[in-house]
């Protein structure tokens, strides 16, 4: 039943909250302080294989060298060392990927047509970056044949989202009101856009928008969006390209336009 109550979507095929989180429990023998913890700081799966091999081999072991240095991922065991504590925190932000579905006729269930589209019918591509009060995530035109997602040009489709003042415990109570269209969240916008643009962006370097006048007080809800949809705003924007793309699948619903 939880892979189909958040914003009644099945399966975690979002770039939501519910659908980018995934348990994760680790024990490490050389950390007992850690035993029975949990922590709220920021992890990503690419994360475990730094993770694992430095818990698993002694810093000063040169017997071993299993560690390949051009995987991704960073590690996350200095939070070991005391996983409540805010200092130990070793990234700020995470990052997820997930396309849009090219064939919702038949829904999103467990057996939709989705689960065997190919990368070249893919259209549309998700992306997004999880900050600590802030999840932002911008839809591509999207080439499966050449594996591109069109970073840079004049079409796109942006969520901001804001947990300020959130129940985080209750996954239909947030993420329910798109202000990406609010002035005065687009600070925020543009700084997660940028930072969104660099993480996927393997070829070229990306430009930092242009300066925008200080934010004024910030917005907890957006009168002009419904409290019961979620709406997609679309811009014209032109900034520096990016690309990185994996087969992932989504619908969504038929977004709204937005002009700076």
């Amino acid at each position: 039943d939880v892979y189909k109550r958040q914003q009644g979507q099945w399966c975690k095929r979002m770039n939501l909250e519910l659908s980018t989180r995934v348990p994760m429990m680790i024990r490490s023998p050389s950390h007992p302080g850690s035993h029975g913890k949990k922590t709220s700081h920021f992890a990503e799966l690419v994360d475990l294989y730094r993770t694992l091999i430095a818990l698993a081999i002694p810093p000063d072991d040169t017997s071993v060298t299993a560690l390949q240095e051009d995987v991704g991922g960073v590690d996350l065991a200095p939070i070991f060392e005391n996983p409540t504590n805010p200092a130990s925190a070793v990234k700020t932000h995470t990052f997820s990927q997930m396309s849009r579905c090219p064939r919702p006729a038949d829904g999103l269930g467990p057996y939709s047509a989705c689960n065997s589209a190919t990368l070249e019918e893919i259209a549309w591509m998700g992306f997004s970056v999880r900050a600590e009060l802030y999840r932002y995530n911008i839809w591509l035109p999207f080439n499966g044949s050449n594996n591109y997602a069109a970073w840079g040009g004049d079409e796109k489709y942006e969520e901001l989202y804001s947990y300020e003042n959130s129940d985080m415990s209750d996954f239909n109570s947030f993420e329910r009101v798109n202000v990406v269209s609010d002035p005065d969240y687009a600070p925020k916008r543009d700084e997660l856009y940028l930072m969104l643009a660099r993480e996927f962006d393997r070829k070229r370097l990306v430009s930092p928008p242009p300066p925008l006048p200080p934010a004024g007080p910030l917005l907890l809800s957006n009168p002009r969006a419904s409290a019961g949809s979620t709406a997609f705003a679309k811009r014209v924007h032109t900034p520096a390209p990016a690309l990185h793309t994996q087969l992932s699948l989504i619908h969504i619903s038929e977004p709204t336009r937005r002009t700076p």
